[in-house]
């Protein structure tokens, strides 16, 4: 059994908007059975870099927000920390990154929370079925949460090739740390040029794992546990993160492919809402979550559409669109 997949065009006409044919889509998914009367239910998306373009439009996070409200759900609107040093390393710079792109409440409808905590610390371990990882580090926030709705951007990715609903849950649901395993498998390394030796590193690491050499810092591997509390805490950005895992490789520690890690919001499945800016199209479906590692780009053709014209006039249409609803 595989999950049904529903698609909608991008094109609006004088009976129905693109927000209209949105919120039609999510109810076509499932939503209004999966949404229970006060949920606290977490919107997962991409706060986007500080700058840059490459994210979901508020006015459509709005929508989804507002369809929650109408089902009496309590959303709010979540990211995690990155790993990488820069504007979105901590829940100060990452919430005053995602404002700035437009994501404030008279815009998107609800409140930003780090689902990860201040400093990207907060999270559980979660002990899963997996191949490689035995257990994975998710943010607090999406654990403690009811009901979860994930909102990707489809996109490209410098380590996966492409970026999206999977990536979405599976690496932005984790915290540092448990973007850290997916990553790398070595501890991260000090650029002596760079190192001042001001010793903030030392007093962030909590296994004593840095240590002053010749007046510069120095990570010892085999004390290393991989937190990346460091690197976060560094102001020089010296401290580097070894990005030496394939991409086959860190794609099979993510944990969207597993059910273990979700099953805290009372085993409901997760809803995804996907859209893809090229193909002018967006998706939406409800996972089971042991059947996630199935919705990718090779699974069987969509069973409906939601669209008001011929699949035949479709320029763009994916090859595996097939017939209109």
């Amino acid at each position: 059994m595989v999950a049904k997949v529903y698609f909608c065009d991008m094109r609006s006409g004088l009976n129905e908007n693109l927000h209209g044919k949105l919120v039609r889509l999510m109810d076509e998914a499932g939503l209004p059975k999966i949404i229970d009367r006060g949920d606290l239910t977490a919107v997962k998306t991409h706060f986007g870099e500080k700058g840059g373009h490459a994210f979901v439009r508020p006015t459509f996070l709005r929508s989804v927000v507002e369809r929650l409200k109408e089902l009496d759900a309590k959303p709010f609107i979540t990211d995690s920390s990155t790993l990488y040093p820069g504007e979105r390393k901590d829940a100060v710079s990452a919430l005053r990154c995602g404002i700035e792109n437009g994501l404030a409440y008279a815009v998107a409808g609800a409140p930003l929370i780090m689902c990860d905590g201040l400093r990207g610390l907060s999270s559980r371990r979660v002990p899963i079925n997996g191949k490689i990882l035995k257990d994975v580090d998710i943010g607090l926030e999406i654990l403690e949460a009811d009901a979860l709705v994930i909102v990707s951007h489809f996109k490209g990715h410098e380590l996966t090739g492409f970026g999206g609903a999977l990536k979405n849950l599976g690496m932005g649901c984790c915290s540092r740390e448990g973007k850290m395993e997916q990553h790398s498998s070595v501890a991260p390394q000090i650029a002596a040029e760079i190192c001042t030796a001001c010793g903030a590193c030392i007093k962030a690491c909590a296994h004593d794992a840095i240590v002053f050499e010749e007046g510069k810092a120095r990570i010892i591997d085999d004390k290393c546990v991989g937190c990346s509390r460091c690197i976060s805490a560094c102001p020089e950005k010296a401290i580097r993160i070894q990005w030496n895992e394939s991409a086959p490789m860190a794609m099979k520690k993510w944990p969207s492919t597993l059910p273990e890690p979700w099953t805290a919001n009372r085993g409901k499945p997760c809803i995804s809402i996907s859209s893809c800016r090229f193909h002018r199209i967006a998706t939406a479906t409800a996972i089971p979550m042991p059947l996630l590692s199935r919705i990718s780009a090779s699974s069987p053709p969509p069973t409906r559409w939601l669209s008001t014209r011929p699949a035949s006039t479709w320029s763009t249409r994916p090859r595996a669109c097939r017939e209109p609803l």
